[in-house]
């Protein structure tokens, strides 16, 4: 994994969450999507947003985000996430789990 521009740019703005929609869902929105669960971003997905090519690769694609701690929800939903009225358990997982990583590393 590399630090892209995007990676230090959202650092600095001390960005926690990600929200990801677009074209090819199985490809490009779903590699994103990897990506920013891998370096530790709670990530959500954007299901009613993005579209794809393949469906067994966007099944495969949805099952890979969930499996790593994601989100996938449809844009109506959004809002009530950004204001933090809807705080899904799933998204918290991530962040202990980030936390405590961080931790054991600095404890090493």
């Amino acid at each position: 994994m590399t630090d892209t521009t995007l990676c230090a740019q959202l650092r600095m703005k001390n960005a926690t969450d990600i929200y990801i929609c677009g074209l090819a869902y199985d490809v490009c929105v779903g590699a994103t999507a990897v990506d920013a669960l891998a370096i530790g971003y709670r990530t959500i997905l954007l299901d009613d947003c993005s579209r794809g090519v393949d469906l067994l690769d966007i099944e495969k694609t949805k099952n890979t985000v969930i499996k790593n701690n994601g989100v996938i929800v449809n844009s109506n939903q959004v809002k009530a996430m950004v204001e933090g009225r809807d705080r899904r358990p799933e998204l918290g997982y991530k962040l202990a789990m980030e936390l405590k990583m961080s931790r054991n590393n600095m404890v090493e």
